[in-house]
């Protein structure tokens, strides 16, 4: 799960996924330099606008011309320089990419209805990717260079 460390929303996931039982990894893209390496792969997953933060006092502060005409180059190459625009938290499973609280919280709240409509009672866990090779259902690395969430 990538982010910024001090982020209230970031603290909220964390403790979202906590209680749910879900190892995760978590990468301060500010502080690792990682975001710029990312946001390819992330913007052709989720859609540039999706991970553009605009709500964020880091928006705010841009100048006009900044914020103006945005596209997605522009976007990207703000969000590199900015790495405080890029939406948080996100979680890439390995086969989806989660941008935002609310989409990590959402993502859960399906795969529980779909367990409880399925009528399912194993003791194995769910897993939102099908390779983990860490006894918590972690796997740092893969295919985007990430941790994989384990459910429970």
């Amino acid at each position: 799960m990538y982010g910024i460390k001090n982020c209230d929303t970031m603290k909220k996931a964390m403790a979202f996924l906590d209680a749910q039982g879900t190892a995760y990894e978590f990468v301060d893209y500010k502080k690792a330099g990682v975001a710029a390496a990312h946001l390819p792969d992330w913007a052709a997953r989720a859609g540039w606008q999706k991970l553009l933060n605009t709500r964020g006092l880091m928006w705010k502060k841009l100048s006009d011309a900044q914020r103006a005409d945005v596209d997605e180059r522009k976007a990207l190459a703000l969000m590199a320089e900015y790495p405080a625009l890029i939406k948080r938290p996100v979680l890439d499973t390995g086969d989806a990419l989660l941008v935002g609280f609310d989409d990590i919280s959402s993502a859960f709240s399906s795969r529980q209805a779909g367990e409880k409509r399925d009528n399912r009672s194993d003791s194995g866990a769910e897993r939102l990717h099908s390779e983990s090779s860490e006894p918590d259902g972690r796997k740092a690395g893969g295919p985007h260079g990430t941790a994989y969430a384990r459910l429970k």
